[in-house]
């Protein structure tokens, strides 16, 4: 067999060798390109999902925030109104004049008041002794208050030493100067406002606060006693409700 006619023979195992590498190349080169696309779209879909939820968290955040602060402006501006009429009311001169009164009267020695707290404590509702601080031209006052703000669930006021002057509920003991919001109403002689954290009121089965302040002399900044109400929270329960999140 002649030089020439060997090389025809063998030119078509060339061309489907070359053909099967070509081939072999483009199918390398798709694949190659498949995979750096698909890498792509999930390094573009990664980051992506990335920013997406960090929008997210900064949005739920931002959006979290100002509801916290609509609350809390609600809750700050429905407490002051109602500590405004808590001090309109401390203005009361029957108030003012009667506890002033009492306050100015010779001090109980300490064994006279220990005696008068083991009374009360024992003493029945019907009592005397119970309703002389319950029915008192100044606990009819408090009364009044509390009925026109219902919300107060209990109103009272103390003498300088911190005996009880009125009530409009039986209180459990006659002396409230152990009280911490009794001590920082009265700081000293010198007065200041008190708002108590709230807690669950065991008589009463709701969120309260106690709201204390000095009751001062009329026309005058003497303390002469102290006023404290129990304020149910469940209006700012309420109010908080309405604040759209």
């Amino acid at each position: 067999m002649s030089a020439t006619r060997a090389a025809h023979e063998l030119r078509p195992w060339y061309r489907w060798i070359f053909g099967l590498v070509n081939r072999s190349l483009r199918m390398k080169l798709v694949l190659a390109l498949l995979t750096v696309t698909a890498l792509s779209i999930a390094t573009i879909a990664f980051f992506t999902t990335q920013v997406a939820q960090a929008a997210l968290r900064d949005n739920v955040g931002e959006r979290l925030h100002s509801v916290a602060t609509l609350q809390a402006q609600a809750v700050g501006d429905l407490l002051t109104r109602e500590v405004d009429k808590l001090q309109a009311f401390a203005l009361s001169k029957v108030v003012q004049d009667g506890v002033e009164a009492v306050s100015r009267a010779p001090a109980a020695a300490p064994a006279e008041l220990a005696q008068r707290d083991r009374q009360w404590r024992a003493a029945a509702d019907s009592d005397p002794l119970i309703q002389a601080y319950l029915g008192s031209s100044i606990a009819s006052e408090l009364q009044e208050y509390r009925d026109a703000f219902a919300d107060n669930l209990d109103v009272l006021v103390t003498d300088t030493r911190g005996a009880l002057v009125a009530a409009t509920t039986r209180t459990v003991s006659f002396s409230q100067a152990q009280e911490p919001w009794w001590q920082m109403a009265y700081q000293h002689g010198t007065g200041r406002l008190v708002i108590g954290q709230p807690i669950v009121d065991p008589r009463h089965q709701v969120v309260t606060v106690v709201v204390a302040m000095p009751l001062y002399r009329h026309n005058t900044h003497e303390v002469v006693g102290i006023l404290r109400s129990i304020y149910n929270l469940g209006s700012v329960a309420t109010l908080l409700g309405a604040v759209p999140i």
